[in-house]
C-alpha cells in the first residue's frame, strides 16, 4: 500500500520513494531491519483485505465503477473527496428526494474495450467479477447528517441469476432487509460472509434508499468510508505497493499517491527474495509479468 517507509523509520513525514527507504537498510535485508519489517507489515495487511473504497482514487481499490440504480429518479450526488477522519478522504451523498422516490449506487467493475480509455460498466454480462472466497467480513464505516437516516447496504447480487456471469450470492446488512437507521456519529458496520458464496461478486457494495423510508427529510444525506473485505488467511495475489506516502487531494503533489513506480517495485522483489520472503517476492513478480503482458501501450 504505503511506500512511506521512510517516515514511518525515520519519522520524516515527506513523500519518500522505495529506493530511498531500501538503500537506508544498507546490506542488511533481514526482518531485523526497520525497512524490512516496515516492507513486510504493509505486505501483510494488503494481503489480508480487499479494498472498495479507502480513498479518493485509491489504485488498490477492485470495484471502480459506480453504477446508478434508479437512472430514472433524482440522482443522488456522490463526492468521494470529502475529507474524512480516518484517512484522507471519504464519501459524501446528497440526495433532494421526491415523492415515493428511490435509488442509490452500486460499486462494480468495468471493462476496458479495445482502444477505449473508459471503462464500460459491466452487469454480469462478462467475466469481470471477483474471486474473494475467504472472505469472513464486509466492514464500512457510515453516519447520517442527523441520525434519521434510513438506509440499505448490501453486498452482490450483480446481474440476478439472469445474466450469464451473474454474481454468485447477495447478503445484506444484519442478515435482512439491509436497512439501518444511522447515527449522526461515525460508526462500523459489518456484513458477515462466513456462508456466502463468493466465487464471482461483480458488486461490491451497494446502497440504496427510499422517500417512503425517510419521509420527514428532504434531502438524504450520509458519509461512507473504509469499505473492505477482510479475510482470515493471507491472499498471495499479485501486489504492487505504492511508491509515496499518500497526501491530501487538496496538496497540488497529490498526484502521485497511486504512482507504483516498476523501480521500486523491482527493488522490493529483490528485498523479499534476498530476506527470504519468496512467496511474498512472487506477488510482486507476478504483478510485474501481467502488466507486461495486458498493457496494451508498453
Amino acid at each position: 500500500m504505503i511506500f512511506a517507509a521512510v517516515a514511518a523509520v525515520a519519522g520524516n513525514c515527506s513523500p519518500k520513494r522505495t529506493g530511498s527507504l531500501l538503500q537506508s537498510a544498507g546490506e542488511e535485508m533481514t526482518d531485523h531491519s526497520p525497512a524490512i519489517r516496515y516492507l513486510l507489515e504493509e505486505i501483510r495487511e494488503e494481503n489480508m483485505k480487499r479494498v472498495v473504497y479507502r480513498d479518493f482514487g485509491d489504485g488498490s481499490t477492485l470495484y471502480t465503477q459506480r453504477a446508478i440504480l434508479n437512472p430514472e429518479g433524482v440522482h443522488p450526488e456522490m463526492d468521494e473527496a470529502s475529507p474524512s477522519p480516518y484517512g484522507i478522504t471519504c464519501i459524501h451523498v446528497t440526495w433532494p428526494m421526491e415523492a415515493l422516490d428511490w435509488n442509490g449506487f452500486m460499486f462494480i467493475t468495468g471493462r476496458l474495450a479495445g482502444g477505449s480509455i473508459i471503462p464500460e460498466l459491466d452487469f454480469g454480462d462478462r467475466r469481470t467479477g471477483f474471486d474473494l472466497r475467504g472472505a469472513v467480513k464486509l466492514t464500512f464505516k457510515a453516519r447520517g447528517k442527523t441520525g434519521r437516516e434510513r438506509i440499505k447496504f448490501y453486498m452482490g447480487g450483480l446481474g440476478g441469476t439472469v445474466a450469464p456471469y451473474h454474481d454468485s450470492d447477495q447478503v445484506f446488512l444484519s442478515g435482512g432487509d439491509g436497512f439501518v437507521t444511522l447515527s449522526p456519529e461515525w460508526k462500523e458496520y459489518t456484513i458477515d460472509l462466513r456462508q456466502a458464496d463468493l466465487s464471482n461478486i461483480g458488486c461490491g457494495f451497494a446502497w440504496v434508499a427510499s422517500q417512503p423510508e425517510n419521509m420527514d427529510l428532504h434531502t438524504l444525506e450520509f458519509d461512507l468510508d473504509d469499505i473492505v473485505y477482510h479475510f482470515e488467511t493471507e491472499r498471495h495475489d499479485p501486489l504492487f505497493l505504492r511508491s509515496y506516502a499518500p497526501l491530501p487531494v487538496s496538496d497540488e503533489r497529490s498526484f502521485i499517491n497511486n504512482f507504483a513506480y516498476i523501480y521500486d517495485n523491482a527493488l522490493l522483489a529483490i528485498a523479499m527474495v534476498k530476506s527470504g520472503h519468496l512467496a511474498y517476492a512472487q506477488q510482486v513478480t507476478d504483478a510485474l509479468a501481467y502488466c507486461v503482458m495486458q498493457d496494451r501501450y508498453y
